[in-house]
């Protein structure tokens, strides 16, 4: 992500992890954010959570993770 940056042109970057799965409006919900917010905010988070928290134990700590650090 560090080279890439350089070549970034756009006015807003957004960045996922490999194994994000995020919503269909999560992009209009940060621009959305964005328009709301005061011009010194740099960033928004969207929510955190796992879609397969079903699938074994590990899964499972990150999704009861994520959730609490949902909480604002």
């Amino acid at each position: 992500m560090n080279y890439a940056t350089v070549y970034i042109k756009g006015e807003y970057l957004c960045v996922y992890d490999a194994e994000d799965k995020p919503d269909s409006d999560q992009l209009l919900k940060a621009l959305h954010a964005f328009k709301k917010l005061p011009e010194e905010y740099a960033c928004v988070q969207a929510r955190l959570n796992f879609y397969n928290s079903e699938e074994n134990l590990l899964t499972r700590f990150f999704s009861i993770e994520y959730t609490g650090l949902n909480i604002y």
